[in-house]
């Protein structure tokens, strides 16, 4: 059973801004409650997001602190928030689709990860 909760209304309507590139790296993330912290693999990588995969149920409007790698031993941080869940089909693992914050960190971050997924393109 695939369980989806999404914040945005609109199913099935595209409503990306930013591009999205394969990213299958690990990522660590934290937040205020420590039993939410810790490493995972990412799947995908825009400017103004990443999809993760986890083990535990992570619900929708956590607010998450992230470590993305870049090339050159390069650690990215962000802030963000999960803006939907989605349960991985024969596994208790979850799917979880970030949103990066639009805040002074997001700004500095987000041209480091730009030019990394123009040369990914």
């Amino acid at each position: 059973m695939n369980i989806t909760v999404d914040l945005a209304s609109g199913h099935g309507v595209e409503r990306r801004k930013y591009r999205r590139i394969d990213f299958r790296e690990p990522v660590q993330f934290g937040s205020a409650n420590p039993v939410r912290s810790g490493g995972c693999l990412s799947c995908d990588l825009s400017e103004g997001g990443l999809r993760i995969n986890v083990n535990e149920f992570v619900p929708p409007g956590t607010g998450l602190t992230l470590q993305i790698p870049l090339p050159a031993q390069k650690i990215v941080e962000y802030t963000g928030r999960v803006a939907w869940v989605s349960k991985l089909p024969f596994a208790e693992r979850y799917q979880l689709g970030l949103e990066f914050s639009k805040d002074e960190i997001f700004c500095l971050a987000r041209n480091e990860v730009g030019q990394f997924i123009k040369r990914r393109l």
